[in-house]
């Protein structure tokens, strides 16, 4: 099979790709504390975390690639509630407004919005696990037409070579701040789009 780049390129113009954790990203122990049950862990949805990546995405036109545990199917009818309710799944890879399959009960062979869950076999780069780095390189093999992209994550099991385009979220209980938001931003300002 032969890809046709350029067709790939035009469906999704000049769109970015952010690869997003979830839990000690978009889900905080403030917002948590803030709204959510106090016996429960990681479940609460920040909301002011969630309009700052709504935020980059409208400014800088990126799509999300869900890159945490949530992508698993036992969350996936959470994921979908969440994403909707504060207004993130437009922005899921595929297209802004176009119909999303997952979205609508057939997730199982979908994974445009998401990186695979793959066999892992404890390598390690540098001391640290590279578990959701390979996962992303295997969703960039897919994506041969996908140079742009970041990655926001509390944890470091990333691949050497993605570290640039790292963004590490170091405080898990406040998740993504507002000095990431700024790194981001002044990493793409020179190529504002809006």
């Amino acid at each position: 099979m032969i890809l046709n780049l350029e067709f790939f390129k035009n469906k999704i113009g000049m769109s970015r790709i952010m690869f997003l954790d979830i839990d000690g990203v978009l889900c905080t122990m403030r917002s948590h504390f803030a709204f959510g049950d106090k016996k429960l862990l990681m479940e609460a949805w920040d909301i002011t975390v969630c309009q700052m990546i709504r935020t980059l995405c409208e400014d800088f036109n990126f799509k999300i690639v869900i890159s945490s545990v949530w992508k698993g199917h036992n969350k996936v009818s959470e994921l979908r509630t969440h994403l909707a309710t504060y207004g993130l799944i437009d922005y899921l890879f595929e297209g802004k407004g176009e119909r999303k399959k997952w979205f609508y009960g057939s997730e199982e062979n979908t994974f445009e919005w998401r990186t695979k869950n793959l066999k892992y076999n404890g390598k390690k780069e540098n001391g640290h696990g590279i578990r959701r780095g390979l996962e992303i390189k295997e969703w960039l093999k897919r994506h041969p037409f996908i140079s742009d992209y970041i990655i926001i994550d509390d944890d470091r099991d990333m691949l050497e070579k993605q570290m640039s385009h790292f963004f590490k979220v170091t405080d898990s209980r406040e998740g993504f701040s507002s000095k990431n938001f700024e790194d981001i931003f002044n990493r793409y300002s020179d190529r504002y789009t809006r």
